[in-house]
């Protein structure tokens, strides 16, 4: 009789098992599924934040100074200290990659250490913006908010032509921090 319950009960703890393991690996699939669906909706998003940079020159290419609230103070760097100023991403990355090492970090301190004066920008919360995750390598752009912007930052700004009386940011994007 014995010999029966402890069968039973085997049998029972293995049939358990097997559904603990099923439902699990249900789980496993149905969150890859999510994360895959999540990868491809923020490949889309940043495509679609892409899409709507301006196809022109940034109109401000600066250092943050300080932020209130969604106010920025910017002090302006000197474009004609940087001579990358006119090349393409991939031009200028080509350029970069193609100096020593001494060289392209003095190259960068020269363009951030080249200020003009202090401007005030306002960038609202819904406008698009990105920010670099990487430096010279394979650019990898990412959404960005105003709490990824800081003191110090370089940004590019794009701003409203239409308002003449103020600046008005219409897309940002942030460099690579040091």
């Amino acid at each position: 009789m014995y010999s029966k319950i402890n069968a039973l009960g085997v049998k029972k703890i293995i049939l358990w098992a097997l559904l603990v393991l099923t439902l699990s690996s249900c789980g496993t699939t149905e969150e890859t599924k999510n994360s895959t669906v999540s990868d491809n909706n923020v490949e889309n998003r940043i495509e679609e934040i892409l899409a709507s940079q301006p196809d022109y020159k940034s109109d401000l290419y600066w250092k943050v100074r300080s932020i209130e609230w969604n106010i920025f103070t910017i002090t302006e760097i000197d474009r004609t200290k940087d001579p990358t100023t006119d090349m393409t991403p991939a031009e200028k990355r080509k350029y970069m990659q193609a100096l020593p090492q001494a060289e392209r970090m003095a190259l960068k301190e020269q363009i951030q250490s080249a200020t003009l004066w202090d401007l005030k920008v306002m960038i609202p919360v819904w406008i698009p913006m990105i920010k670099k995750e990487l430096v010279w390598e394979e650019r990898l752009d990412v959404e960005a908010s105003l709490a990824d912007l800081k003191s110090n930052d370089i940004v590019n700004i794009w701003y409203n032509k239409e308002e003449t009386n103020r600046k008005i940011a219409i897309f940002v994007k942030r460099s690579i921090r040091k």
